[in-house]
């Protein structure tokens, strides 16, 4: 089990706050996370290294972006700020256009048709510990010092906002107004989360964080209110010691997310 050491004379609040930002403000750290979803023990799992020039690259423990042919793969993926890129067969590619890269059977499976059905991926989601803590921390409340960790509870707004833009959730999100395909008995797009709310524990030690978990329960919007469905996200994070590494990111990644020049749909949109 982690250590921790939270003085108990300092407001957790306070001493968690001065974490974060000491993490933050370093970078160049490097960080593991598990992801499960309703209960599904190992769903996925991540390693990133985040660096000092804004970048983190990000390794997948199972098939993140999907290459059936080549089966349940790990995937490499790099982030600048909200944006990402993912490496597909030697390239690096923006999310909506790994519509195009679907002929060559490295696309998502759920793309197989993506030429006539136009379903397009809008974003890569992975909750990344520089996106998540900052948001995450200014919708905790009634934060106290149990057992020598911080505990906490995530206020619905907050919850709610952490898996509908992306910020705590893992996957990739598709394109709004594109098709999808149906779920027999519910119909069309349930991605959209309409309730929510969630806790948190940090550890410290010796007033660095070194590991975080975020539980959110929420309602998934299928249809009508009947037909919403009860879905519980788990977020179980270590942390390496900032500073301690020195993060290179591939610079063919990083000539992709700087370009702005580059076409979101090459060929697709007509």
């Amino acid at each position: 089990m982690t250590s921790a050491t939270v003085a108990a004379t300092t407001d957790p609040a306070d001493e968690l706050q001065q974490a974060v930002d000491a993490l933050l403000e370093r970078s160049d750290f490097k960080w593991t996370l598990q992801y499960e979803q309703n209960n599904r023990q190992g769903w996925m799992g991540f390693e990133g290294r985040t660096g000092s020039e804004g970048y983190t690259l990000v390794k997948t423990s199972r098939n993140y972006v999907g290459q059936p042919q080549n089966g349940d793969l790990p995937a490499k993926l790099v982030f600048g700020g909200k944006d990402g890129v993912a490496e597909i067969d030697g390239h690096w590619l923006r999310p909506r256009q790994l519509a195009e890269r679907t002929p060559m059977g490295a696309a998502m499976s759920v793309l197989a048709n993506s030429r006539q059905n136009k379903v397009l991926v809008e974003r890569f989601d992975v909750p990344r510990p520089e996106l998540l803590l900052p948001a995450l921390l200014r919708g905790c409340e009634d934060m106290a010092l149990e057992h020598g960790a911080i505990t906490a509870t995530i206020n619905p707004k907050t919850a709610l906002a952490l898996l509908n833009t992306g910020v705590a959730r893992a996957g990739v999100l598709y394109a709004r107004g594109t098709p999808w395909p149906e779920v027999p008995g519910l119909g069309g797009p349930f991605w959209e989360y309409v309730r929510a709310d969630g806790t948190a524990t940090f550890w410290l030690n010796h007033g660095k964080l070194v590991k975080y978990e975020v539980i959110l329960k929420g309602q998934l919007k299928p249809g009508p209110p009947e037909r919403w469905l009860p879905t519980t996200v788990m977020i179980t994070t270590l942390l390496g010691e900032p500073g301690a590494i020195t993060v290179e990111i591939p610079a063919a990644a990083k000539a992709v997310l700087d370009r702005v020049d580059l076409p979101q749909f090459p060929g697709l949109i007509r």
